[in-house]
């Protein structure tokens, strides 16, 4: 996206990152307070996660359990700072939320990878509000060949846009990406509103 300023990962190789990680790791999940992104600071989610935390990206992460036990994949919410370029200033809130969700629609699109091997679907946008926050939103399904515990993975996420009332000054606004990844054909529930006291626990520092 030419009018965004991207500091960080792509939320897709944010996502395949934890897959990978999740199954290459045992470690111990521990309860953390409030995490400072320098620029920001949020509440975990309910429960108990592993938490990463850098200049502007703030990750939570654990594994996903079937609802018959067992881990079959992981969770993931991601919290990032976006800046948009002075090129872009001009634009609307809309036209910057539909510009940035485009843009992650293209990079997860089908033919990635080998477009027999990795699926992109159920793609959704529409708008939202959380708590008292209006939220730009969109929702997709990912298959991808990567071996959970033996065949496909299948990924659901949801990618929250916020864009705060400051945000004509600043040129900020904030992305909040969940994520669940379970192996093909297991009995799991789609538990997104772990995200949403995330969301609401949003508090900006002042420049």
């Amino acid at each position: 996206m030419k009018n965004i300023m991207n500091t960080f990962v792509k939320l897709i190789l944010i996502i395949l990152f934890l897959f990978i990680f999740s199954c290459a790791t045992t470690q111990q999940e521990i309860k953390i307070p409030i995490l400072d992104a320098g620029y920001f600071t949020v509440e975990p989610p309910y429960g108990v996660w592993e938490a990463y935390s850098g200049r502007g990206t703030i990750t939570f992460k654990k594994e996903k359990y079937s609802v018959l036990g067992g881990a079959v994949g992981g969770t993931l919410v991601n919290v990032s700072r976006e800046e948009v370029k002075q090129e872009g200033w001009q634009l609307s809130e809309e036209e910057i939320a539909d510009d940035f969700r485009n843009q992650e629609k293209n990079i997860i699109r089908p033919g990635w990878t080998r477009e027999k091997e990795y699926k992109l679907k159920d793609v959704k946008k529409d708008v939202t509000t959380i708590g008292e926050k209006k939220l730009y939103r969109m929702s997709y399904k990912i298959t991808y060949p990567y071996n959970i515990k033996g065949g496909w993975t299948i990924i659901n996420a949801v990618l929250y846009l916020f864009f705060p009332p400051e945000f004509k000054e600043s040129h900020i606004f904030y992305a909040f990406l969940f994520s669940e990844s379970h192996s093909w054909g297991a009995l799991v529930t789609f538990d997104v509103e772990l995200i949403y006291p995330v969301i609401n626990s949003l508090k900006i520092k002042n420049p």
